[in-house]
């Protein structure tokens, strides 16, 4: 019975050992979606002599990281970016995507529900005076995380409605800063 006893709590042991190194181990991801800016603004990006802006953090961040790139021409004639960084050692590039849309509050929805604007009904841009926002019933990437026990946040414009049900606190983002 007293071997049965230690082989249990031995196994108890291990097995919280083990939950805690997979807990530990969840990957973190940044994601910069930015507004009017092609990819040899950036450089990082395939642009050592940046002319237009010095991009130091950014910079860091993709020579630390695994580097997602993603870009859509919108009816401007400019790009919305994102990026996606995986904070780990190797660097892996994507290079070939589509915006969603063509203008900030449509994209944003697409890339935050991974739905077209057809499906969330956002489909312009949201105005402050705009009453509307970013359906309620619609699941983000930030409320998934949240329960699967990340830590989200965003900074930055949100343009996804200013009422109060549609402040990202709402949607799955434990701090929000402008």
């Amino acid at each position: 019975m007293e071997a049965f006893i230690i082989g249990l709590l031995s196994f108890c042991l291990c097995l919280l050992q083990a939950t805690y190194v997979t807990a530990r181990k969840q990957p973190n991801f940044v994601i910069l979606l930015m507004d009017d800016v092609g990819y040899g603004d950036i450089t990082s990006f395939w642009n050592p002599i940046n002319l237009s802006a010095s991009t130091p953090f950014i910079d860091f961040m993709a020579a630390n990281g695994i580097r997602v790139y993603t870009f859509g021409k919108n009816s401007c004639g400019f790009s919305n970016l994102c990026i996606c960084l995986h904070l780990h050692l190797s660097i892996i590039r994507f290079t070939d995507f589509n915006s969603a849309a063509s203008t900030c509050t449509p994209s944003r929805a697409s890339l935050l529900t991974a739905r077209l604007g057809a499906r969330t009904g956002i489909t312009k841009v949201l105005e402050t005076s705009t009453f509307g926002g970013l359906p309620i019933n619609e699941t983000t990437f930030g409320e998934t995380f949240s329960k699967a026990g990340y830590k989200t946040g965003m900074i930055g414009k949100w343009h996804m409605g200013v009422r109060r049900e549609y402040h990202p606190y709402s949607k799955g983002k434990k701090w929000y800063s402008v």
